[in-house]
C-alpha cells in the first residue's frame, strides 16, 4: 500500500511544542522539529519492518509541494529531503487534499488502498483552502484510504470531527474514509 506524508510547513508550524520537549542544546523545540522527529521515527519503522513500502513527501502551506519526485522505497533520500525544508505562509487544507489525489494517481491506479500520514498543528487556516473551504467544497479520494492525523495541539479535535464529516458527506457508503487520530497539547492553547 503506498503512503503519503503529508506535512504542513506553515509559519505556526515554527511555534514551541510542550514545554518540558526539549533538544540537545537545552532549547525548547518547535512543532516543525517534532514533526519531523515523529516523521523520522515513522520511517525507522518502515525501514525496519515494512521495505517493500512506496513513500511520497509533500509539504503545504498555502499550496502543496511534492518533495519526492515520486513515490519511493528509498527512506534515506526522504530523511535527507525533511532537513532542506523551508516555511512557507498560511495553511491551505484544500491543497494538501487535491495535491494527495494528483500525487497518487500520477503513479498509481484509483483501486489500489492509499495511507496517509498528515502531521499539522491543527491551524485552522485562514482566506481561500482554509478548513472551512475545504469541507465546503469537499470531494471524495477517488481511492480507498486510510487516514492517520497527527496533530500538534488542542486544536487537532477539531480537525479529527471535521474530517470525519468530510469522509462521511463525500464518500459512497460503505466507502468511509478510515481516520486515526493522534494530538499533542502545545503550550500556547
Amino acid at each position: 500500500m503506498p503512503t503519503v506524508i503529508a506535512l504542513d510547513v506553515s509559519l505556526s508550524m515554527s511555534r514551541f511544542a510542550v514545554t518540558h520537549n526539549f533538544n540537545q542544546n537545552n532549547e525548547p523545540i518547535s512543532k516543525r522539529q517534532l514533526a519531523i522527529a515523529a516523521i523520522n521515527q515513522f520511517l525507522d519503522h518502515i525501514s525496519a519492518h515494512c521495505k517493500l513500502e512506496f513513500l511520497a513527501l509533500l509539504t503545504f502551506s498555502s499550496e502543496c509541494r511534492m518533495i519526492t519526485e515520486s513515490f519511493t522505497r528509498n527512506v534515506d533520500t526522504i530523511r535527507d529531503l525533511l532537513e532542506n525544508l523551508e516555511e512557507n505562509d498560511n495553511t491551505n487544507y484544500e491543497a494538501i487534499l487535491s495535491g494527495i489525489v494528483s500525487a497518487v494517481l500520477k503513479q498509481w491506479s484509483n483501486t489500489l488502498p492509499v495511507e496517509i500520514l498528515l502531521i499539522t498543528d491543527g491551524s485552522p487556516g485562514y482566506g481561500p483552502g482554509c478548513l472551512r473551504d475545504a469541507i465546503e467544497n469537499a470531494k471524495p479520494f477517488p481511492f480507498p484510504t486510510k487516514m492517520n492525523i497527527l496533530s500538534l495541539s488542542k486544536l487537532g479535535f477539531a480537525i479529527i470531527y471535521i474530517l470525519n464529516l468530510y469522509s462521511y458527506n463525500t464518500q459512497k457508503e460503505n466507502e468511509r474514509l478510515l481516520v486515526h487520530f493522534a494530538s499533542v497539547q502545545d503550550r500556547d492553547s
